[in-house]
């Protein structure tokens, strides 16, 4: 390690600056592709593509819960139906989301028939979505 200085570290905090910026174009980049990408899989009827040295492209989605902007309303109808577990002084969004990844053990229903599958109260105070990316594996680092 060269002699600590202020330039040295001026320059290092610039050159971590510029890498930074450059990782947040790729991360741009990778975010229009993926989007191109999700939508021919979606098309082709794919979930994963195999590539050449091992490396797999496969679809991850994950299902999220939260209230629906009626936090007050959500606790309300999950205490009428019995579901307290969820709730403390706020929603418990890691257990509301759990709840709601429960009612799809196949991964195949849209946030939309998650929610029609909850107790007409909660399905009125509830905000379900979803979140689908590629992840890509196997690269070398």
């Amino acid at each position: 390690m060269k002699t600590p200085t202020f330039e040295g570290l001026a320059a290092l905090a610039t050159k971590k600056w510029k890498l930074e910026c450059q990782i947040d174009g790729i991360k741009d980049e990778m975010s229009e592709m993926e989007t191109a990408l999700l939508k021919k899989m979606e098309q082709d009827g794919l979930t994963s593509v195999k590539l050449p040295r091992g490396r797999v492209i496969r679809m991850d989605r994950k299902i999220w819960a939260s209230a629906g902007g009626d936090v007050p309303g959500l606790i309300e109808a999950l205490r009428a139906e019995g579901l307290d577990d969820f709730v403390r002084d706020a929603v418990n969004a890691a257990s509301l989301t759990g709840y709601a990844r429960e009612l799809d053990p196949q991964k195949m229903l849209s946030p939309e028939e998650i929610v029609a599958k909850m107790p007409p109260k909660v399905r009125e105070a509830i905000s379900v979505r979803e979140e689908v990316k590629l992840i890509v594996t196997g690269h070398k680092k």
